[in-house]
């Protein structure tokens, strides 16, 4: 491996970075001791895509969910209490336990509200 002095290093430093860079590593060394190693990067893999998959469920209407209320409010129609989405489910989310959640999930999926 190849020892370079600061002064040297200083002078030189872009042309041992690119050295470096592609595999050749050297040392910086100070009254002839060394500091520091020089030494490329090894590349990451980039993150994956579909880390989560198999860990949820998308619906089979997912497509079409609250389609009729989308397009009303596109229309500039205010939907009424009892369709309107947003309110189901906050109530849904203020209701304290997960059981109760479930019930009123399926009474949203029989079309009761």
């Amino acid at each position: 491996m190849k020892i370079v002095n600061i002064r040297e290093a200083k002078t030189h430093l872009s042309r041992l970075v690119d050295a470096a860079a592609k595999g050749e590593p050297f040392i910086i060394a100070k009254a002839g001791k060394p500091l520091v190693k020089v030494t490329a990067i090894e590349p990451t893999a980039p993150t994956r895509l579909g880390f989560l998959k198999g860990k949820g469920q998308v619906p089979d209407d997912f497509d079409h969910m609250a389609a009729d209320e989308i397009t009303a409010a596109f229309a500039g129609e205010a939907p009424s209490p009892e369709d309107d989405v947003e309110l189901r489910y906050r109530d849904l989310a203020a209701t304290g336990s997960a059981a109760r959640r479930l019930q009123l999930l399926d009474k949203m999926d029989d079309g009761d509200s």
